[in-house]
């Protein structure tokens, strides 16, 4: 994070600078579920989810199981009462 505080030239706390990114992701959702877009309806890559395992590099076969982990986010950043 000091290169956030570099760039920006305030001096936060790591925690402070992810409450910021939190915030700023409620304000991308609350936008776009006032224009129509529901979370539901964003593409993801299939890899982000664990799709196919990679095929060459130091993590060759291995891939993340995600299964729900986009959901457990967006519940968990999603806008209450708004």
């Amino acid at each position: 994070f000091q290169w956030l505080n570099a760039a920006t030239g305030i001096e936060r706390k790591p925690e402070e600078w992810l409450e910021a990114g939190r915030e700023i992701q409620k304000l991308r959702i609350e936008f776009n579920k006032m224009h129509g877009i529901e979370t539901d309806k964003f593409y993801v890559h299939p890899r982000i989810f664990g799709g196919e395992p990679l095929a060459s590099g130091p993590l060759k076969g291995r891939k993340v199981p995600l299964k729900g982990l986009v959901e457990k986010v967006l519940n968990k950043i999603t806008v209450k009462g708004r």
